[in-house]
């Protein structure tokens, strides 16, 4: 399970991982605003297939927002449930925008944070990939309680030999989501 988010581009998953914070569930949400389809919120669980390729599974169909992004997003909120009482964070229904079926995985972004006003992507190769996939790890911690060290690195390794990690680092200055949108389209289309 990785830390992350997914969308439904042209039939494959392509996933946004990161800390709390980063952006992943406004940026599946502004994926989901322009059309695409929303495979998982927050935690996206990956499975290798038979011919061991990564595939994502899909999630419940719920994304979990800040008032601040619906806000930025244009979604008014006032009806949306509030996760918890004491915080303003808001759950928003996927329902028909939401792919209910097992994608194989197209490309994984690790998203970022930084004080500057622009926004980056690069490529992470070689061991790299696997320090995103170790770091990206949803409660990590819990490989060991449930004896799952070795094939976590297998699967880990598997999906970093096949898939590419790119960091995209965007400003906090503003909110930007709809230039990562564009960025990651442009990506996406150039690597077909």
């Amino acid at each position: 399970m990785l830390h992350g988010s997914a969308i439904n581009y042209q039939g494959e998953a392509v996933l946004f991982v990161g800390d709390s914070g980063a952006g992943k569930s406004s940026l599946s949400t502004a994926f989901r605003l322009k059309g695409y389809s929303v495979l998982t919120d927050d935690v996206c669980v990956i499975e290798m297939n038979e011919e061991q390729h990564p595939i994502a599974l899909p999630g419940y169909p719920q994304s979990k927002l800040w008032e601040e992004a619906l806000e930025n997003l244009s979604i008014d909120y006032k009806e949306l449930k509030k996760v918890r009482s004491k915080i303003g964070k808001r759950a928003m229904p996927i329902k028909d925008a939401f792919c209910k079926k097992t994608l194989p995985i197209k490309a994984i972004y690790w998203l970022n944070i930084h004080n500057q006003d622009n926004i980056l992507i690069e490529v992470i190769k070689g061991g790299d990939k696997f320090g995103v996939i170790k770091n990206m790890t949803y409660r990590r911690a819990w490989l060991d309680g449930f004896g799952v060290q070795k094939s976590h690195f297998k699967n880990g390794m598997l999906l970093t030999n096949k898939i590419p990690i790119k960091k995209i680092t965007r400003t906090n200055n503003r909110f930007c989501v709809d230039e990562i949108v564009q960025l990651v389209l442009n990506d996406l289309s150039n690597n077909n």
